[in-house]
């Protein structure tokens, strides 16, 4: 097979090692200038294929390089920033709501199952995710009065997510500082049902 300077080329039992012709022919052989390191090397002709400039096999490593640019040059929608970031056991079913959640904003998620599933971890870890992300200004956790002090704690201790308890004062404080200056200020906080209701 006959190739001209400038034509990219692979080795024929192995097409990650890749290079491009800078000489030749001579006595059947190329002048190779390699991909990975900018050694050069005469080669014999048969022991080349010519890659189509197209589509080029690329080192493990060089691969790797150009998923992490495609990853930061668009929106993570797939990768957890927070993972591992809990203190609770892997699971990897209860990582599916929140790969949903992501995939799927702005819109909300209803997580129903099972009793002793896990639905409360689940609901941490999309929490956490988005704290981890900074795409939420405003948390707050609604739960049955006999559990506030539970989940507070849980949240800080397994999760990392520091909450103040809530009641109807602070709501009302919240909704005059709205009406006073136009958007809701931040808040992490948590409060029981009934606490909501008599706001």
């Amino acid at each position: 097979m006959r190739f001209n300077i400038g034509d990219a080329v692979a080795l024929a039992t192995d097409p990650t090692v890749t290079g491009m012709v800078v000489g030749g022919p001579e006595a059947g052989q190329y002048h190779i200038m390699s991909d990975a390191d900018g050694s050069r090397a005469w080669m014999d002709a048969a022991h080349l294929r010519k890659v189509d400039a197209e589509f080029r096999w690329a080192r493990h490593e060089h691969f790797m390089a150009d998923l992490a640019l495609q990853k930061f040059s668009n929106e993570f929608s797939d990768v957890l920033f927070s993972m591992g970031a809990s203190r609770t056991e892997f699971l990897p079913y209860q990582f599916k709501p929140v790969l949903q959640f992501i995939q799927q904003q702005p819109h909300g998620l209803l997580i129903a199952d099972e009793v002793g599933l896990g639905k409360t971890i689940e609901a941490a870890l999309i929490a956490r995710e988005m704290l981890a992300r900074g795409s939420v200004d405003r948390l707050l956790v609604i739960c049955p009065a006999n559990l506030r002090e539970k989940w507070k704690r849980e949240l800080h201790d397994r999760f990392g997510i520091s909450l103040r308890k809530m009641g109807g004062r602070d709501f009302q404080d919240l909704k005059v500082r709205y009406e006073r200056e136009g958007y809701w200020p931040p808040f992490r906080g948590i409060t029981s049902l009934e606490g909501l209701r008599s706001t």
